[in-house]
């Protein structure tokens, strides 16, 4: 079964007195333990199809199933309940809260999507020691360097057991050698834990890790395989 399967998404927006196309009819699967990555020009749809996909923007038209069970756009809290139990996010900025430490960060997001549970919690701390912040759990991200604050941002997004992550240009703020790390991390992810990767970047080096690559164009996918 597919994870996650996107059929036909449209996204219309209506600017003053024009009509803007930004997707026209994507459809796009992803399966367990696949990394799928995004290509694309600015302006191209990448970030709005994720926003669709991840259940933060509603489409004009088109279908939508995550984990086998179809979403309700009309009905704002079946969007919320696919982002809580199914998808995480990782953005380029990091958002992290910059007065919490580590830990208190990974179980805020807990605490957002109703999972602040001793289970989750003992989740949280095994995610982030094997990430390699088990000995960071008590600082700030003023403390941490670019790509240590990244890995905070892929733990906080795997809290609550989401089995698909949605990463938007994740090595963008990172040197080359900590975005390689980053890249083995989404990487194991995807192949020793079976969640399924989409990744939204212009970093050529993020085609290393790539089961799929397909590429977007003003709203329409004009490489690779839709899945």
């Amino acid at each position: 079964m597919k994870s996650l399967v996107a059929e036909e998404i449209v996204k219309v927006y209506q600017e003053g007195g024009s009509r803007v196309e930004a997707l026209r009819g994507i459809s796009l699967a992803l399966a367990p333990s696949e990394i799928v990555i995004l290509e694309g020009p600015s302006g191209s749809g990448k970030t709005t199809f994720m926003s669709v996909a991840g259940c933060l923007l509603s489409p004009t038209s088109g279908r939508l199933s995550v984990e086998g069970q179809g979403v309700d756009f009309s009905r704002p809290k079946d969007m919320v309940r696919v982002r809580r139990e199914s998808i995480g996010f990782v953005f380029q900025s990091f958002n992290l809260f910059p007065a919490l430490t580590v830990l208190e960060n990974v179980l805020y997001a807990l605490q957002i999507r109703g999972k602040l549970t001793p289970e989750y919690e003992r989740e949280a701390r095994t995610i982030l020691e094997q990430i390699g912040l088990g000995h960071r759990l008590d600082f700030i991200p003023a403390r941490l360097s670019g790509g240590e604050k990244q890995r905070v941002a892929i733990a906080r997004a795997l809290s609550g057991g989401s089995r698909i992550l949605f990463a938007d240009e994740p090595t963008a703020n990172l040197d080359s050698h900590v975005g390689l790390e980053v890249l083995g991390i989404l990487r194991r992810l995807a192949k020793e834990e079976g969640r399924s990767v989409l990744v939204a970047t212009h970093d050529p080096a993020v085609r290393t890790i790539a089961d799929r690559v397909v590429r977007m164009r003003d709203g329409c996918l004009v490489e690779g395989e839709n899945g």
